[in-house]
């Protein structure tokens, strides 16, 4: 799981302290490091790992906060990058793995697609 945060001080703190909670040793963590774009954090072990990041390739922050996509992640709200941005993002990471997500994204931006022209029919 990736968890992308905005990389400024007031979020690196609360990240710090958020972890700290979740009992991550963070002593060596300085307040201001996920205030520097490009640094991330990783917790446990693949396949089971979460990866607190501060930015992207292929798609800039403003894009990703701006287009993100409300929803829910069990009973917590949360907030999900957009499926545009996402696809920007695999096309530019080009990992093995990167390029059959691609494959499946883009069926669904075509699913979507098709889906949303089905709905407007309806309502006419």
């Amino acid at each position: 799981m990736d968890i992308l945060i905005f990389p400024d001080l007031e979020n690196s703190k609360r990240t710090k302290k958020a972890m700290a909670e979740f009992g991550v040793d963070v002593s060596n963590l300085e307040d201001e490091y996920f205030a520097r774009s490009g640094n991330f954090y990783q917790i446990g072990v693949a396949p089971v790992m979460i990866h607190i990041i501060n930015s992207l390739e292929g798609v800039s922050l403003s894009e990703v906060f701006k287009n993100k996509v409300k929803s829910r992640y069990g009973r917590t709200n949360t907030y999900y990058i957009g499926l545009d941005e996402l696809i920007k993002n695999k096309k530019v990471a080009g990992r093995p793995q990167d390029k059959l997500d691609l494959e499946v994204l883009k069926k669904a931006k075509v699913k979507n697609r098709f889906m949303k022209i089905k709905t407007e029919i309806i309502k006419l």
